[in-house]
């Protein structure tokens, strides 16, 4: 190989490997994917062990301190689902009996180490997540809904609904046409409800997206291009659904007959 030819190579790959940073950086429009631990449904089944539920809480904090930190930013929230969260939806004597409990549970207010998370602080944590802690702590004042209303949640949840109630087992693998709704279905609601708050906020340049870690945005360019999201350095580790192939959830090492990834949200 001569030293042009090698030398061309390089730069190509080195090019390659910059370009969607690069890109990434040229977004008119960004979703910030905070990768979340949550608390448990009844699909899922129970939280059981003091494990999984320090997993949870300190997923929660993280989220609760990054929205602390860029409290400007729009939210929106898989807790949330098919509807907007306000403080001002609640009324004033309930506003102010609700902060002022919360304040008294955090009255020194979060700390960065789950580990310094009083037994009350984790349970409410896990209970409420990081970021309805923060809407009564009156460090975000809304959190926007990732699907469109009530009967759109219904279309997709009723079907899953069904087969869990004839597949209780939480690690049963979900067949293709219900994992489709589980990720996929799910995916594209919330990417839809974010293309249409910048469509009608076009100056914003971000939004934060807290979602289940088993999940992966980055399938759909035709709804939102894959390179404008990202994930902060702090929570790449928290993100399993870079093992995903498509919006069926299917993981990348395609064993046991191609399992989907377990856990329903």
């Amino acid at each position: 190989m001569t030293m042009k030819i090698w030398v061309i190579q390089v730069f190509c790959l080195m090019l390659g490997l910059i370009a969607p940073s690069v890109h990434a950086g040229e977004c008119k429009h960004r979703i910030v994917f905070l990768p979340q631990t949550h608390a448990a449904d009844k699909l899922t089944g129970a939280q059981t062990s003091e494990d999984q539920n320090n997993q949870v809480a300190a997923s929660q904090l993280k989220i609760a301190n990054y929205i602390e930190r860029f409290p400007q930013v729009p939210v929106f929230s898989e807790q949330a689902e098919s509807r907007d969260f306000s403080w001002e939806m609640l009324p004033q004597d309930k506003r102010a009996a609700l902060r002022s409990y919360f304040n008294q549970i955090f009255p020194q207010g979060l700390p960065e180490n789950p580990y310094r998370l009083t037994d009350i602080q984790k349970q409410k944590l896990i209970n409420n997540g990081g970021d309805f802690v923060q809407l009564i702590r009156g460090r975000v004042s809304f959190l926007h809904r990732v699907v469109e209303n009530e009967e759109a949640l219904n279309k997709i949840f009723d079907p899953i609904k069904s087969w869990f109630n004839t597949h209780p087992a939480r690690y049963v693998a979900y067949p293709p046409e219900i994992a489709s709704l589980v990720y996929g279905a799910r995916e594209r609601a919330a990417l839809s409800q974010v293309r249409n708050y910048f469509s009608q906020n076009p100056t914003q340049k971000d939004v934060v997206l807290i979602y289940g870690s088993n999940h992966n945005f980055t399938f759909y360019s035709e709804d939102f291009h894959s390179e404008c999201i990202v994930i902060p350095p702090e929570f790449q580790s928290d993100w399993n659904g870079r093992f995903r192939s498509g919006p069926e959830g299917f993981p990348t090492n395609k064993t046991e007959d191609s399992k989907p990834i377990s856990g329903v949200r």
